[in-house]
């Protein structure tokens, strides 16, 4: 069953008690309390829950009034990038990943191959840009994929499906049941893709 409003109110204050908590994390754990979007929506605007973030990128933090959060949060809505474009968090994202490897585009370390990458962003795909982390960024041609893909969603799908039945697709001479004929396998279909991205 469903918890109403009143006793939500009263989860969300013992869990943030005096802690700075991750959105997506008491998002999370408001799911699995049986706690519905709206609900804790509501929750937030009654506890009057603020949400701050670092540096006006990387993820949002939410805390009761009057807990400190340090002077590196900014209060959400501010300079964050709720009104900024993908495409300039992506930049901002894609300096500080440069920043943190020495400004190199791999930073000593090989970069993951394509396969990685084409997980990594169907992992991130539903994520919005402002909540991706520039740590959490396997090399920069990831990060430009990323953002590709989320104009892009059907595209990309059909190449992330490619990528998984190319070894399928490279040994038998047909399509799997279900499966379009790409023509040269599931690696002709991500050559393609990839073209068009200019990746």
């Amino acid at each position: 069953m469903a918890m109403r409003l009143p006793e939500t109110c009263d989860w969300l204050r013992a869990a943030l008690c005096d802690q700075v908590r991750l959105v997506a994390e008491v998002k999370q754990a408001a799911r699995c309390a049986g706690i519905g979007t709206n609900t804790l929506k509501n929750a937030r605007a009654l506890c009057r829950v603020e949400s701050f973030r670092h540096r006006n990128i990387g993820p949002y933090y939410m805390s009761l009034p009057g807990v400190p959060h340090g002077d590196e949060m900014t209060p959400a809505g501010q300079l964050g990038p709720i009104g900024k474009s993908d495409n300039a968090i992506a930049g901002e994202l894609a300096m500080s990943w440069r920043d943190s490897h020495g400004g190199g585009v791999g930073g000593g370390s090989a970069a993951p191959g394509l396969y990685a990458q084409v997980e990594w962003v169907a992992e991130r795909l539903l994520i919005p840009m402002r909540e991706i982390l520039a740590e959490e960024i396997p090399c920069c041609s990831a990060l430009s994929l990323l953002l590709w893909a989320k104009n892009n969603e059907n595209d990309f799908r059909q190449m992330y499906d490619a990528k998984r039945m190319e070894r399928v697709l490279s040994v038998k001479s047909k399509a799997p049941k279900g499966f379009k004929d790409v023509g040269g396998g599931g690696q002709a279909m991500i050559d393609r893709l990839l073209k068009r991205t200019g990746t």
